[in-house]
């Protein structure tokens, strides 16, 4: 097993999502990425409305697993 390559995208979601919640907080993240499940597949691009303030709305992935949201987790960065 140990020759066998494979492709890790997938397992590093899991790893990129942690390593955002370390570095910049949940609060922070999750102004990004959603939490919920979404019931679509992996790879599709569906995103969740959300509302920041009243009135005021905009759209995230609903989770760190799916595409989207991997790549809105690994796109975080520092508050300046």
């Amino acid at each position: 097993d140990t020759e066998k390559t494979f492709c890790i995208q997938s397992c590093s979601k899991p790893l990129s999502y942690l390593l955002a919640l370390d570095e910049f907080g949940e609060d922070y993240v999750h102004q990004s990425v959603g939490t919920e499940p979404s019931g679509r597949a992996f790879n599709e691009i569906a995103l969740k409305d959300v509302s920041k303030s009243p009135g005021e709305k905009h759209a995230i992935p609903h989770n760190p697993m799916i595409n989207a949201g991997a790549i809105m987790t690994c796109s975080n960065k520092p508050v300046e």
